[in-house]
């Protein structure tokens, strides 16, 4: 036994009273030994309401009047609301629908909207089990009815449940495991965040579904009435001797009904009706509606509506991107030309390099022009410059190679002068020699050029296959995650309205009973 602190009371103290109870009514112990150990219970914890609220119980069950009226009057100076439902439970165990309703009225005198204490479970657990007379129920229907009325005009205690089911979505939405298929090779980082980030709180919606699952998927079959109250009162004395922290909880009935849900949700240990459960998820629905948008909005707002995209590749050592913005994968054509046009404009130097056109008019035109004016005043230039020009010639010769460069320079100067000479007394087959001349010329800058313009060609195609493969891909991925987000979204729709189905599991009502 405990020493008066109900701290104190543990394990052992909890085992000791339920089987007290269960032991009470089965005769196998003389009335004699009971109201002696309730007499030392007395002596032993003379502090504790329990103790009293026990004593009280024993000397009622062995007609003890006197003394119980005594034990009992000092258990409630003691703790009243306890040792009200304790008695209330008592009377649902025994089946006495007076003491019911008495000790209901005690239990819920001093309660109101914002002052209600964790085990008020149970009463609630008594009526929706069936296990509380009609009127019983009805008042607890009323009263809760009022409760809720009065409640959801506090804007402050609305906020302060919608931000709990908030942070509750938040670790649902962190712990979704986005599908194989959506997890991206090239769409991985945006502006702030991910894609599977964005798809995490678009499928938030398939936890939440789960959570509800969990607290509205169970069909019971109904218990006796006796058998709820005595399962009930052991519960109460089971969690009271623990010193549990719903066993001292009190805050408004807003919060009581989060709290219960939140601990039913955290810890599966802790078993309640699933009647209960459906009606503390039908009065939540509300906030846990509006938690939802606003978790699922958060990610939402995060949705880009362009994607931007860089593709870095290098073609002969030379670097260069290609920047875009994806909106949803459609344009794959039009963005697939402009990165072709871009290569083309990056790669137009390296292109006029292997051009053999470009390469032959640099060689030719210069050619034609001085044969043209050479066929048209070749024998008056050499007649007029001929001279000049051999002795120019001679003093270069001579500056560079001494006399020899002189006599070499004159020597072949004097061998063109004749050369030309010559071509230019031909008369027209001089100027078909000169023209074949210039398309040979043209047909050996063709051939120089075709190796390295064969091997531009084969370097372009491999680069452009790997940009066009990338911005493909890219476009692909957009709109795939497009269309998922999309999809993931809408199964938010089936969310709401399955919440919105029950509204009528809000109101405590008592179910039809099928008995095993």
């Amino acid at each position: 036994m405990s020493d008066g602190n109900p701290a104190c009371r543990g394990e052992k103290v909890g085992k000791y009273y339920i089987g007290v109870l269960r032991n009470l009514t089965q005769g196998l112990v003389p009335d004699e030994m009971w109201l002696t150990r309730a007499r030392e219970w007395i002596v032993r914890a003379s502090e504790d309401w329990l103790n009293y609220s026990m004593a009280a119980l024993v000397f009622w069950f062995c007609n003890k009047t006197e003394e119980a009226r005594r034990a009992l009057a000092r258990a409630l100076s003691m703790d009243r609301g306890k040792t009200a439902l304790f008695f209330l439970l008592a009377g649902s165990w025994q089946q006495r629908p007076g003491m019911q309703r008495q000790w209901l009225e005690i239990y819920l005198r001093p309660m109101a909207a914002t002052r209600v204490p964790g085990d008020f479970l149970y009463a609630l657990e008594l009526g929706l089990r069936g296990a509380l007379p009609n009127d019983c129920l009805d008042l607890l229907n009323r009263i809760t009815e009022a409760w809720k009325k009065s409640l959801a005009a506090d804007e402050e205690t609305e906020i302060r449940q919608r931000d709990a089911w908030r942070q509750q979505f938040q670790q649902f939405r962190d712990g979704v495991q986005v599908p194989e298929i959506d997890r991206y090779q090239y769409l991985d980082r945006l502006d702030g965040t991910t894609a599977s980030a964005l798809l995490q709180g678009a499928l938030l919606s398939r936890p939440v579904g789960q959570f509800v699952e969990r607290h509205t998927g169970g069909e019971p079959l109904a218990e006796d009435p006796g058998t709820t109250g005595a399962k009930m009162l052991e519960w109460f004395l089971w969690d009271e001797c623990l010193g549990l922290a719903e066993a001292a909880w009190q805050g408004t009935y807003s919060d009581f009904i989060t709290f219960w849900l939140q601990a039913v949700e955290q810890d599966t240990s802790r078993q309640l009706s699933p009647r209960m459960e459906r009606y503390f998820l039908a009065s939540s629905r509300q906030w846990l509606l509006q938690a939802f948008d606003q978790v699922q909005g958060e990610t939402a707002r995060q949705v880009p509506e362009t994607i931007p995209f860089q593709f870095n590749y290098s073609f002969q050592r030379q670097e260069h991107s290609f920047t875009c913005s994806i909106a949803d994968g459609l344009e794959e054509e039009s963005l697939v030309a402009q990165a072709e046009a871009d290569m083309d404009g990056f790669l137009s130097r390296f292109q006029k390099q292997v051009d053999w056109h470009r390469s032959a008019l640099r060689l030719l035109v210069p050619l034609a022009l001085a044969g043209a004016l050479l066929f048209w005043k070749g024998n008056e230039l050499l007649d007029s410059f001929g001279l000049g020009i051999a002795c120019l010639m001679g003093f270069l010769g001579l500056a560079v190679g001494k006399w020899l460069g002189c006599l070499f320079s004159v020597g072949i100067t004097v061998g063109i002068g004749m050369t030309l000479q010559r071509i230019l007394a031909s008369g027209q087959r001089g100027i078909w020699l000169f023209v074949g001349f210039l398309l040979l010329l043209a047909i050996w800058q063709y051939l120089k050029k075709q190796g390295p313009a064969d091997q531009f060609r084969k370097e372009r195609k491999q680069t452009w296959d790997v940009v066009e493969g990338l911005l493909r891909s890219s476009c692909a991925e957009v709109a795939d995650f497009r269309d998922h987000y999309r999809q993931y979204t809408r199964e938010g729709d089936i969310l709401r309205q399955r919440l919105d189905r029950l509204a009528a599991d809000a109101v405590l009502t008592r179910t039809r009973r099928i008995y095993r």
